[in-house]
């Protein structure tokens, strides 16, 4: 079967739904979210989000050395959402929580999605071959 990639980029966290009388522009729709949605509407097998943090850590990098990857998440759950912290860096807007909304979405639909560090693209090509990268996010069985 032959493999097709499809990027989603948005140089925004809004969509913008319009209509000939009004526009709204919903401030919760981040990239993260966006990009599971065409995903899950898609059929895709695999989403990745690029961030600046490498995944998913068992507490908070930042203020622990210690702080743990963990690289597989079978569910998402109250757990899972505990060690997402707050809203995100000075470079996004959506911070970890949004990230673990995406994985559901994602995740309910059959597409796989691992968060990795943007900063090292290359890894890609690992991820692409199921190579333990960042935190993957297992698709949901029925």
């Amino acid at each position: 079967m032959k493999k097709i990639l499809i990027p989603v980029y948005t140089a925004c966290a809004a969509v913008v739904l319009a209509a000939p009388a009004f526009a709204y522009v919903d401030p919760s729709v981040t990239t993260a979210l966006l990009s599971a949605i065409v995903a899950a509407a898609i059929g895709a097998d695999l989403l990745v989000l690029l961030s600046d943090i490498d995944g998913l850590y068992d507490s908070d990098p930042h203020q622990n050395p210690d702080a743990r990857i963990i690289p597989t998440v079978e569910n998402v759950d109250d757990h899972i959402y505990a060690l997402a912290g707050g809203t995100g860096s000075a470079l996004g807007s959506g911070g970890m929580v949004t990230k673990l909304n995406a994985a559901v979405i994602a995740t309910s639909a059959g597409c796989e999605m691992v968060i990795a560090n943007g900063s090292k693209p290359d890894l890609l090509y690992d991820i692409a071959q199921g190579k333990p990268v960042g935190t993957r996010f297992l698709k949901r069985k029925v």
